[in-house]
């Protein structure tokens, strides 16, 4: 069955395919065993499309990155917060494999044990230390972490993670 595309808006006019598009955002492949099969198609398919998927990805996800720049080495991965389980997601593309963003950015300060917007608001604090989020972007990023994850009922002091200072 032929995927559908979208026209990425480029000035090449070039076609972006959707699956490509989300391979190149997403960490975990939206359907298993589709994705690039190495790092020289993720870096194709970014080279030709990355301007745009950024642009709309900053967009939407203010503070956080798409998963290509990170694949790609053009932002420095952290290390593992949290090692690797047996059940752990992670996306191997080639002989890179890359866990999903929670074993880097994660948090498990909510009092939940597990806090779900850790790895939103750690990936932000790790760029914001990058320099790579600057302050307009950080104020959005405030905002869209905070709308998305708010709990009615409980203080701000109960659902953002606690800082970190490393």
């Amino acid at each position: 069955m032929p995927r559908s595309t979208t026209r990425c808006p480029q000035k090449s006019g070039s076609t972006l395919d959707v699956l490509d598009e989300l391979n190149c955002v997403y960490w975990i492949p939206i359907l298993p065993g589709v994705t690039f099969r190495n790092l020289g198609e993720l870096r194709s398919c970014w080279s030709r499309h990355g301007e745009g998927i950024l642009a709309n990805y900053v967009e939407q996800r203010p503070g956080t990155r798409p998963f290509a720049l990170w694949a790609l080495g053009e932002l420095p991965l952290p290390p593992l917060k949290f090692e690797p389980k047996p059940h752990s997601l992670y996306v191997t593309i080639g002989t890179t494999t890359i866990y999903s963003p929670w074993h880097y950015f994660g948090s498990k300060t909510g009092p939940d044990g597990y806090y779900c917007a850790g790895e939103s608001w750690g990936q932000f604090q790790y760029l914001r230390k990058l320099g790579v989020v600057g302050d307009a972007e950080a104020r959005r990023a405030e905002t869209w972490i905070d709308d998305r994850y708010y709990v009615p009922g409980r203080s701000i002091e109960t659902y953002r993670p606690i800082a970190e200072d490393d």
